[in-house]
């Protein structure tokens, strides 16, 4: 366990030196060392990556395909749309309407800014 937590932190530098947020979801990364299943899918997860290889050299692919970022936008829309939910004061019980293109609320997209606003329903 030691030593896919090492392999987090390693990766986690790696992205954030390269300028890649966590939101962002990249296809791979190369670990030196198996692990069992669990712990390869436990890293995967922890660095937001699609699958982990094994090879010689560890190392995390950051090149970004139309999906990865199509993927990547989502989330980050996801995230904005939660947090005007709790400027709001929206519960999570609360069912709310999102209207994309308008509204007081912004959030930054590989696209540009996108406006949208929430209502609740």
């Amino acid at each position: 366990m030691e030593s896919v937590r090492n392999a987090a932190s390693y990766f986690l530098k790696e992205r954030q030196q390269k300028g890649v947020l966590l939101r962002q979801p990249l296809a791979h990364a190369t670990v030196g060392q198996a692990f069992s299943p669990e712990l390869m899918e436990l890293l995967a997860e922890e660095i937001n990556v699609k699958k982990i290889l094994v090879g010689e050299v560890m190392g995390i692919d950051t090149a970004l395909t139309p999906e990865l970022i199509h993927e990547g936008d989502e989330r980050a829309f996801e995230r904005a749309v939660a947090e005007a939910r709790k400027e709001m004061g929206f519960s999570v019980k609360d069912s709310v309407s999102v209207t994309r293109g308008e509204g007081p609320h912004e959030v930054e997209l590989s696209t540009g800014i996108e406006k949208f606003s929430v209502t609740k329903v």
